[in-house]
């Protein structure tokens, strides 16, 4: 699988989101390569309510250039990115990867490899060569990850947007992320073209 872009969409009332695998778990294969999750909506990612077990983002066995970005999630999963494959002492790594300009809550693990703690041990096992920044992680812990995220309050979370309790997703200018991204835009989607 390679030169794949999912964009614009929203993904509603469901366990999980994008599951990453870098080569077939079954028969010989080539790496997974070039995927681009790009401004995509993930809304209603309630374990207790669409069952448990996936997670946002789930990248595994080493697919390389991968890129998430400008998406906005909205689940209650431990979870937002999992990493995966290897052995503990030598994890398989996702090369030439980044994670960047997206939006959602740390919960209680972020960006988490398999056998390791959340934020740079994960980051530095699985994505050592990609790129880690302005993201919003609301609620984690900014000293365990790489400088250039944002870790507002659980408790402003939902300020941050205009009308989050009724599923709208636009930033609010007085988020502090209007214009926050790599590329000069919002962080998180562009939420008029994904409604449109």
């Amino acid at each position: 699988v390679q030169r794949v872009t999912f964009q614009y969409n929203i993904v509603r009332h469901t366990a999980g989101g994008v599951n990453i695998l870098g080569t077939d778990n079954l028969q010989p294969s080539q790496r997974t390569n070039h995927l681009t999750i790009r401004h995509n909506v993930f809304d209603d990612m309630t374990a207790s309510a669409w069952g448990s077990g996936s997670k946002p983002f789930q990248m595994g066995d080493g697919p390389d250039s991968v890129t998430i970005d400008h998406n906005t999630v909205v689940t209650t999963d431990a979870t937002i990115v999992s990493l995966y494959g290897g052995t503990l002492t030598s994890p398989t790594p996702i090369t030439h990867s980044a994670y960047t300009n997206n939006l959602s809550l740390h919960n209680s693990y972020g960006i988490f490899g398999t056998g390791l703690s959340a934020g740079l041990a994960s980051i530095s096992a699985y994505l050592a060569d990609g790129v880690v920044t302005r993201n919003v992680l609301a609620g984690g812990p900014a000293s365990k990850y790489p400088a250039g995220n944002f870790f507002p309050t659980t408790a402003a979370w939902p300020s941050l947007f205009v009308g989050y309790a009724a599923g709208d997703y636009h930033l609010a200018a007085s988020s502090g992320f209007v214009h926050a991204g790599t590329d000069g835009d919002d962080l998180g989607a562009d939420i008029d073209t994904v409604n449109a």
